[in-house]
């Protein structure tokens, strides 16, 4: 799971990345097995350029830890990921 946070801490991640989750949030509230198999969810995106290393690092960690993770170990990359974009829409309600 270190990958997932070595940006510097979650906050920093989240802030990075909430906006991209934010974009799928219907898919991973779904669980849609195939947006954590693959990264390639990001293609099309049109990413900011201070953002795109911390994004494309997140897909691709993504797609390697969440393929080869065993079911307990994917469902907690699956709660650690929700988890994220629902503090990211914290994140957004509180700023307003």
């Amino acid at each position: 799971m270190t990958i997932l946070v070595s940006a510097g801490g979650t906050g920093v991640l989240i802030e990075k990345v909430g906006a991209y989750l934010f974009k799928f949030q219907d898919q991973i509230v779904a669980r849609n097995e195939d947006f954590f198999r693959t990264n390639q969810f990001i293609n099309g995106l049109e990413i900011q350029e201070k953002q795109a290393e911390v994004v494309k690092n997140f897909a691709a960690a993504m797609d390697t830890i969440y393929s080869t993770a065993s079911k307990p170990e994917q469902d907690m990359i699956y709660n650690l990921v929700k988890g994220m974009l629902l503090d990211y829409i914290d994140f957004q309600l509180e700023k307003k």
